[in-house]
């Protein structure tokens, strides 16, 4: 994996089937990450939320959060992607789909397509899934992997809808790929097992 002399020594990695950092900070500013893209793929939405630490007194967090006269549609928009919706997954689940997505980052820049990650091609997806299958993942890693790619490819689709119409069918497309091509390896790895 080509990160450089000054980042190589801080690497560590986790003990996954598939090669998988334990931080990924140091990816951040390879050059093959997306030129002003690469927020949305180092996005981590593990830690629990503002009203799930609340215990339920959500009324006082969401007054902290906003300030109903002042606040803009963007900070409004932020707050709301920062503190709901991560809790649309337990956050147990939202650190395993962490986890994965760390695999995939770096998959990707080990393959040198970390720009190519979302929206992903049929190409770069089949090589995802050959890899996985090589290394002699698990069923339950490859489906794993593969429901974070989902749900990264639809939290994609919902924020490029109100971005860039292309860019969204282009992750619809990608996203549609990801599933038809899903369905024979699950069938395949089930059988398998």
């Amino acid at each position: 994996m080509a990160v450089g002399s000054s980042v190589a020594p801080s690497l560590q990695w986790s003990t996954a089937q598939l090669p998988t950092l334990k931080v990924i900070d140091a990816l951040r500013n390879l050059p093959q990450a997306p030129p002003g893209g690469a927020a949305h793929l180092f996005s981590n939405d593990s830690d629990p939320t503002a009203f799930e630490i609340s215990d339920g007194n959500w009324e006082g967090v969401a007054a902290g959060l906003c300030d109903f006269g002042a606040s803009s549609l963007t900070s409004l928009a932020s707050a709301f992607s920062t503190h709901v919706l991560p809790s649309s997954a337990h956050a147990d689940t939202r650190r395993k789909h962490w986890r994965c997505w760390r695999g995939i980052l770096t998959w990707a820049v080990a393959r040198r397509c970390l720009h190519r990650v979302l929206p992903m091609s049929q190409k770069v997806l089949h090589a995802l899934l050959m890899e996985l299958l090589c290394l002699d993942c698990s069923h339950s890693t490859v489906k794993a992997s593969s429901t974070v790619f989902s749900r990264a490819i639809e939290c994609s689709v919902s924020l490029l809808l109100w971005l860039d119409r292309a860019a969204t069918n282009a992750c619809a497309e990608a996203c549609a790929a990801f599933k038809a091509a899903w369905r024979p390896i699950s069938t395949q790895s089930t059988a398998l097992l």
